[in-house]
């Protein structure tokens, strides 16, 4: 730790700190939550704790340069409290009452806002709304949280009872409203103080809601927006946590007859309308979260390794990486759509994913819809590609496709679906090979009870003791 201050700066204390209020820090947040990943998730709650940054900010200085004033610290990491502490660096315009810039110097994430720059800045508000202007506490010194463990290497056991409580003396109600209603100038000062300190409900909710609003304009998949309106979603996540709370038996088949009394057509519909960017929409990933869907019917009806890549990939615990042939796929899908409707004489009309009460652990994302016909496009990128995905007299789509487009007609009742597989030359060509397909509920019955066992069994499990 550091026993002299920078050349230049002074030591820290609460006459000489810069003002940084509530609209300030706000506004920080608001620039930077659209920039940097690490702020678009709930780390930047935590960071703004103080439960946590009033133990984590040590060694604290400033310099000022005209209307700037800089400031420095160190803070201590949230976890390995023992690690050396991480330099942070603020320049804040006081007149203008903005952060010019801020970054930690040690971090990974350096080369922009990190959560340790975030509780600095919430440290910097506490404070200079704290303080009476007139106070000489010092901010040179060592953060309490990067003292534990070096100092007290045991409790005992006699040291951890509990204090009663002091009893508060009897009140006047009939003085104690005199004194509200005539309150003095010293009485105000005090109260402004203490809410400073303290934020109302209001205040705290207010900084929820800007929060919440904020991760769901940039699309996060935070798992802070996964407690949010709980009892309205469709979402596996939360409907688990509905039924834990419950007092029916806890097992496969009881949470399946719980999700059908719970879904309803008319929000599913609003689901398939609201979701229509698909991967672009956090609720389009939140609904696909623990289901089938059509995409892994096949594989999963298949699937014989309980805790695979299939098994993690429904519950979440893996992501499919992006690869050169979806990023293609990506590219070409709007040309595709577009050539198959004016092939058939119609608009491909986008919709999101489509749920069903009856059977609420399956899903599905159609391409498109024209007219009275599902749309499903695959955009391989070489011949030999193209080839795997039809059957070999090219009449039908390969059994895995088969099973993906059986499970978009049933979800959204329609009974043809066209297969699109764009030839690997399309960019020069446009040439689209479509198979017409028609429902076979046989051939999708058995695929469909096979997958659902396999949810039943490896899913299921995992969804359950995943909510405490």
């Amino acid at each position: 730790m550091p026993k002299n201050t920078t050349v230049g700066f002074t030591k820290a204390d609460g006459r000489n700190l810069p003002v940084v209020n509530d609209e300030t820090l706000n506004k920080f947040l608001e620039e930077n939550l659209d920039a940097e990943p690490e702020l678009r998730h709930v780390k930047v709650a935590r960071s703004c704790r103080s439960t946590y940054f009033l133990k984590a900010v040590g060694f604290v200085e400033v310099r000022r340069d005209g209307d700037i004033c800089y400031v420095k610290g160190k803070v201590t990491p949230e976890h390995r409290v023992r690690s050396p502490s991480y330099s942070v660096t603020c320049s804040i315009h006081e007149l203008e009452n903005k952060v010019l810039e801020a970054k930690c110097l040690d971090c990974v994430a350096s080369e922009g806002v990190c959560k340790h720059v975030v509780a600095f800045i919430a440290w910097l508000r506490w404070k200079s709304e704290e303080v009476a202007p007139t106070s000489k506490e010092c901010y040179w010194k060592k953060a309490r949280l990067s003292d534990v463990g070096t100092k007290v290497k045991f409790v005992e056991v006699a040291t951890m009872k509990r204090k009663a409580p002091e009893k508060s003396p009897p009140i006047d109600l009939d003085q104690g409203e005199a004194m509200y209603n005539q309150p003095s100038s010293s009485n105000q000062n005090c109260r402004s103080a203490e809410n400073s300190k303290h934020p109302n409900p209001e205040q705290k909710e207010g900084f929820f809601n800007f929060l919440v609003s904020k991760l769901k304009e940039n699309q996060s998949n935070a798992l802070l927006l996964k407690q949010v309106s709980e009892t309205t979603s469709y979402s596996l996540f939360h409907l688990m946590i509905a039924f834990k709370k419950t007092e029916l038996p806890h097992n496969a088949p009881k949470f399946l007859k719980f999700c059908r009394s719970l879904m309803n057509m008319k929000e599913c519909e609003l689901i398939y309308e609201r979701t229509k960017e698909q991967a672009q929409c956090a609720e389009w990933n939140d609904m696909r979260f623990g289901r089938v869907t059509a995409s892994i019917l096949w594989a999963a009806s298949r699937c014989l390794t309980p805790d695979g890549s299939l098994a993690n990939q429904i519950a979440g615990a893996s992501s499919i990486p992006d690869t050169p042939a979806m990023k293609r796929g990506r590219e070409l899908e709007p040309d595709v759509l577009a050539n198959v409707g004016r092939r058939y004489n119609g608009k491909v009309q986008k919709r999101g994913i489509k749920l069903h009460p009856e059977i609420p652990i399956f899903g599905a994302s159609p391409d498109g819809i024209l007219k009275n016909k599902v749309v499903e496009v695959k955009c391989p990128s070489t011949y030999e590609r193209f080839k795997e995905y039809f059957s070999k007299d090219m009449t039908e789509p390969a059994p895995v496709y088969k099973a993906q487009v059986m499970l978009q007609l049933l979800m959204c009742k329609k009974m043809k679906g066209l297969f699109c597989v764009a030839e690997p030359s399309f960019k020069t060509t446009g040439h689209v090979t479509v198979v017409e397909v028609a429902l076979d509920t046989i051939f999708l019955k058995d695929i469909m009870l096979k997958a659902l066992k396999f949810w039943k069994d490896n899913i299921y499990p995992r969804l359950y003791n995943a909510i405490s």
